[in-house]
């Protein structure tokens, strides 16, 4: 039983590059929306300013939004090329056990993360176009 929890099967990441390849899409999709839209709310994000700077800019809300999601954006994109070559190496057969587990739980944290991040991004994309609630 132990030993079915460390090996790396095709299976497992092709179902962790789907997964991942959902979330990038949705991400994608956000910034397609920020970028084209011009209603009200997003119209004052990029009046309020954030007290935040990027070289020596102050940056207004709606850009520290928009740097948010793509971050996003990026990191998924970094999880699915890593899950890209982890489907193409056989692991098992060149690492230890200790190693994959490391390995394994190393990218079940980056999901998770990438999870997190697109749950907050997802909550502040709706108060964006939904201000009144």
């Amino acid at each position: 039983m132990t030993q079915d929890l460390l090996v790396i099967n095709r299976s497992f990441l092709s179902d962790i590059l789907s997964v991942l390849g959902i979330i990038a899409g949705f991400s994608v999709t956000a910034i397609a929306l920020l970028a084209t839209s011009d209603s009200e709310g997003i119209k004052e994000l990029k009046q309020k300013q954030t007290g935040l700077s990027v070289d020596g800019i102050e940056i207004s809300a709606f850009r520290r939004f928009y740097i948010l999601v793509s971050y996003s954006v990026l990191i998924s994109f970094i999880a699915i090329l890593i899950n890209v070559i982890g489907y193409l190496i056989p692991w098992s057969q060149l690492i230890s056990q200790t190693a994959i587990m490391i390995i394994k739980s190393l990218n079940l944290w980056m999901i998770f993360h990438i999870f997190f991040i697109n749950i907050r991004n997802i909550s502040s994309l709706y108060f964006v176009y939904f201000t009144n609630t």
